[in-house]
């Protein structure tokens, strides 16, 4: 465990609304990794700043999902980003609740501990499952099999407190687990679509969940025709169909761009 947060702290305003207005342009990989810097500098002088902690989780998440991950950065570098991601959106947990801090000093793990807790946990176990996860991932197969339940929990109880949050992001990797993952491990394309289905009638023009579809599901199934259907949705639909996800519609559109225009 990290040390115990220090509450009580001056907050850094400045440093916070530096980084606010960086990260609204991080399509801009300077302005992303200065909005990063700038979060880190808010903590630094405060490490009860639960936001800045928050923010950090999910900016790790889009540099390494939206950048390093797609330019074949080195795995270490990649590896870490997510790792670093995950390890801030626990602080910053830690950082809002004291329980939460107690059970994680107890030995519980992150979906344990959180568990019961109210809808504030929301955004913090979301974007730690979703680093963890991709963390995970590319440690290898060890990682995957010790942390994935444990990001299934988080997700579930998200799925319970706010099925909205993100886009409907717990379906949305619902579907993206249970479509891709090997059956010893709980994968079912049934399941998998099922999820896909709820998160698109809940945010139909979310690209992401296009994207899961197209790359999770139908490559899963051999679904030709629906493969193509939902990369060339990603294509078509306008980034501004979500307005409070540009940066992340871009990103799926990106993807959809790196898939092969046919099965």
């Amino acid at each position: 465990m990290v040390d115990p947060v220090r509450r009580g702290h001056a907050t850094a305003p400045s440093a916070s609304a530096q980084a606010d207005t960086l990260w609204a342009d991080r399509l801009d990989r300077k302005s992303l990794e200065g909005a990063i810097a700038a979060w880190k500098q808010a903590v630094a002088s405060a490490d009860d700043d639960a936001r800045s902690w928050l923010m950090l989780a999910r900016a790790q998440y889009f540099l390494g999902d939206g950048f390093l991950d797609l330019e074949h950065a080195d795995n270490d570098l990649v590896t870490q980003t997510f790792e670093d991601g995950a390890t801030f959106a626990d602080r910053g947990l830690r950082a809002l609740s004291p329980t939460y801090e107690e059970r994680r000093h107890d030995g519980l793990e992150v979906d344990e501990a959180a568990a019961g807790l109210g809808p504030e946990v929301v955004p913090f176990i979301y974007w730690w499952g979703l680093n963890a996860i991709r963390w995970a991932d590319r440690k290898g197969w060890t990682a995957a099999a010790r942390v994935y339940k444990h990001v299934l929990r988080c997700m579930e109880i998200v799925a319970a407190l706010d099925p909205g949050f993100d886009h409907a992001g717990a379906e949305r990797y619902f579907g993206a687990f249970y479509s891709a993952a090997p059956g010893l491990a709980g994968g079912d394309t049934d399941k998998g679509k099922t999820n896909i289905d709820r998160a698109l009638a809940r945010s139909p023009e979310y690209l992401g969940t296009w994207v899961v579809l197209a790359d999770r599901y139908a490559k899963k199934v051999g679904d030709h025709a629906l493969y193509e259907k939902a990369r060339q949705h990603v294509l078509d639909t306008p980034s501004e169909a979500v307005p409070d996800s540009v940066p992340e519609q871009e990103i799926a559109k990106k993807k959809a761009r790196m898939l092969a225009p046919h099965l």
